[in-house]
């Protein structure tokens, strides 16, 4: 779904939210993601909301600080600038709930050829399914446990014996 969405010219949704409770995967996924953008050379930028201060300016830090153009004038707008589709990663998006209304509304509407892919262990705030702007241009991936079943028949695709199960 990812990598569909970032190779299409006029993607599906330009949000892909992940969650899950803790411990499930969801930086690990989102660091796969990152280094499938790599391989394709989409440009991409990694943000963990743990290490940002929940305001508008401690956000924009965070983004200049993470660009790979941090030596230019404004390193967000350079990023912006590169040709092409970008990505735009927030691990542990919960962090940065204090600045929601200001993300939906301002910030992220203005991003042009940018698929984001927010991550968080719980659901999406309900305010974004409501707003009428973003309601067809998000996708939401839940993550779960493994069931007993799909459990042991990964540990036995992976050759783990049945009584280390």
């Amino acid at each position: 779904m990812f990598l569909d969405a970032v190779s299409e010219p006029d993607p599906p949704f330009t949000l892909l939210y992940i969650w899950g409770p803790a411990g499930i995967g969801k930086t690990t996924l989102m660091a796969e993601l990152a280094s499938d953008c790599d391989r394709r050379g989409i440009p991409a930028l990694r943000i963990d909301a743990r290490t940002v201060t929940p305001s508008a300016q401690g956000f924009l830090g965070a983004l200049r600080l993470a660009s790979p153009l941090h030596n230019a004038p404004d390193p967000w707008d350079a990023f912006r600038a590169l040709p092409g589709r970008h990505v735009l990663f927030i691990d542990a998006f919960e962090r940065l709930a204090p600045l929601v209304t200001w993300l939906r509304g301002e910030f992220l509407p203005q991003l042009e050829d940018t698929l984001v892919v927010l991550a968080g262990s719980e659901p999406l705030p309900p305010e974004w399914a409501t707003d009428l702007g973003w309601q067809g241009l998000i996708r939401t991936l839940p993550l779960r446990n493994l069931s007993c079943e799909e459990s042991s028949s990964y540990l036995l695709g992976r050759a783990v014996p049945e009584d280390k199960h």
